[in-house]
């Protein structure tokens, strides 16, 4: 306890700021995802990180990647060593492994959006899947993909830019709000109320949420142009 009338030493700061313990979660998400998680840890205090371990270079380079894209408000200190010993031979697994070009795609499998996007690794079961590829400015690529057991299936796919002239725009809302937006049989991504880049033309439109009828509309959107799709829900 200090003396009366003297203050005692200064206590170092131990809460990270909002965008340092936002980052820091990043990081650890992105080491489980790439199967290193046990040989990171991440520790810091206010807007600085320490990033501390032992990696193998090909895992470090990997991770030095991702750590380049810190906020510029969030210091990252690298105590990562080199790991020289011989990396084990990958096990053999179900996966997806998707790139694109341009990168950054939104992955839909089965009209469901996945949580990564473009490139991206994806464990999956062994069987034949409706993929679309999602990027504002492009049209959506729309494919299948057939996944085999024991397999890691490689796909590169090449959006084509769209024709500034050819994209029109659907502002949907629905009473309530909340509700997930399909164009034509595939997750937009978008919930209601949202203004959805569409190609121009004639479309089907879902509107679903839980507890809720799903409805649906019919519309065509002009090139440039935008329409209103309105809803009201019924209750289950």
């Amino acid at each position: 306890t200090a003396p009366p009338g003297k203050t005692g030493p200064k206590k170092p700061e131990t809460v990270l700021t909002a965008s340092a313990a936002e980052y820091k979660g990043r990081i650890e998400e992105a080491v489980r995802e790439r199967g290193f998680g046990d040989h990171v840890k991440v520790r810091g205090t206010g807007n600085t990180l320490t990033v501390s371990g032992k990696l193998h270079p090909s895992e470090y380079t990997d991770l030095l990647k991702f750590m380049r894209g810190a906020p510029g408000n969030v210091r990252v200190v690298d105590h990562i060593e080199n790991d020289a010993t011989a990396l084990p031979a990958p096990a053999a697994s179900t996966q997806l492994s998707i790139t694109s070009n341009p990168a950054g795609a939104d992955i839909f499998l089965d009209g469901a959006k996945q949580g990564s996007q473009t490139p991206a690794s994806l464990p999956l079961k062994a069987g034949q899947y409706n993929l679309v590829l999602r990027l504002q400015g492009y049209e959506a690529y729309v494919g299948s993909v057939q996944i085999k057991e024991n397999v890691t299936t490689k796909l590169d796919v090449a959006l084509k830019e769209r024709n500034a002239n050819q994209v029109a725009w659907a502002e949907v809302s629905t009473t309530p709000k909340g509700a997930e937006i399909l164009v034509d049989g595939v997750s937009t991504g978008q919930f209601t109320p949202a203004r959805v880049q569409i190609p121009s033309g004639l479309h089907n439109i879902v509107l679903r949420l839980n507890g809720y009828y799903q409805l649906k509309r019919s519309f065509e959107a002009t090139e440039g142009g935008s329409v209103k799709v309105e809803g009201l829900l019924k209750p289950k």
